[in-house]
Formats: C-alpha cells, sequence, structure tokens
C-alpha cells in the first residue's frame, strides 16, 4: 500500500501460462509442492524465451500506475531465484517468513479444495487428498522452501549485496 509501489501480485498467469492452474494445464511435471526441481526446470524450457514480454507487461503496469518500485509477489518464484536474477537483473527479494505450522494448515485446506475440484488430474498421479497425508507433504515443501532461499542466498550473495531482506510474517504485521 506504500505510495511508491506499485504490487501486481499472484501472477501465476503471467509467469507460467502453459503451466498454471497446473490441473488445467498440460502437466508433464507433477506439481510444484511434489517435485520443485522439475515443475520449475519445465517452467524455465517454456519461460526463458518470454523474458522480454514479462518484462514489458511489468514495466507497463508500473508505467501505469506511475510508480517508482514494482513489487511481484508469488509464492513460486522461491524456486525461480537464479532465473528472476538473469531477467531482472537490479532485482531484490523480501523472504517472508511464517510460522511452518500456519502455512502447512492453510495450504493444506486450500489444496484441498484444488484435488477435490479437480480430482482425476491429481489421482493421475496417485496424490491423495487425505489432510494427514497432505500435510505432510506439504511440509515438506514448506521447509524446501525455506532451504532453497537460504541455499541461493549462499550460492548468489544475495544478503551481503543487500539484494535479500528475510523477515518473519508475524513482524511484518505488528501494529508499529
Amino acid at each position: 500500500r506504500h505510495a511508491d509501489i506499485a504490487n501486481w501480485s499472484e501472477l501465476n498467469d503471467i509467469w507460467d501460462p502453459q503451466g498454471y492452474p497446473w490441473p488445467t494445464s498440460a502437466r508433464t511435471t507433477p506439481p510444484i509442492w511434489i517435485d520443485p526441481a522439475a515443475f520449475t526446470e519445465r517452467w524455465w524450457r517454456h519461460t526463458a524465451g518470454r523474458q522480454r514480454e514479462i518484462r514489458a507487461l511489468f514495466g507497463a503496469f508500473q508505467s501505469v500506475q506511475g510508480k517508482p518500485v514494482f513489487v511481484n509477489e508469488t509464492p513460486l518464484n522461491t524456486f525461480r531465484i537464479p532465473y528472476l536474477v538473469e531477467m531482472f537483473p537490479a532485482a531484490r527479494f523480501v523472504h517472508v517468513v511464517r510460522d511452518g505450522r500456519a502455512v502447512v494448515h492453510s495450504y493444506t485446506v486450500k489444496q484441498q479444495i484444488k484435488m477435490r475440484e479437480f480430482p482425476q488430474a491429481y489421482a493421475e498421479r496417485g496424490l491423495s487428498d487425505d489432510f494427514e497425508t497432505l500435510a505432510v507433504q506439504l511440509a515438506c515443501f514448506w521447509k524446501q522452501n525455506i532451504d532453497e532461499v537460504d541455499r541461493r542466498d549462499q550460492e548468489l550473495g544475495l544478503t551481503p549485496s543487500a539484494r535479500l531482506l528475510e523477515v518473519t510474517y508475524e513482524a511484518l504485521c505488528e501494529d508499529r
């Protein structure tokens, strides 16, 4: 809501029009929460040639908004950090870390709804919408997200170069 920020979030249909939403896509890979590496590699194969288009869309939005800063909040981008650095060399990242229990519960409920809306797509992959089973899978995925940011931070030197800010969700929501 900051006056200088053009915020256009959850743009999975722009980032990945061939793979989003997963249940209705060609599904050449499992969902990201099953295999983030395969999902991300498939995404890059389809996206590498669209870098200019994506930058133009984001730039046009920022221009229309008349804001000096563009922000995009897309959780799937956690596994795209090296590609985002290539596409947006001046990009900075804010990693919001929320209590894993809250994340897993929320994500499990949302994922169950998706799975029940498109049961065949998930059944074809042998994926169960059983709450406990799904919660364990999504807890592992949450941990993979945390580890991925840490790994990319170390590999790319994001924190030392002031390109990564990590903040807890709880601290972000505090009334100051």
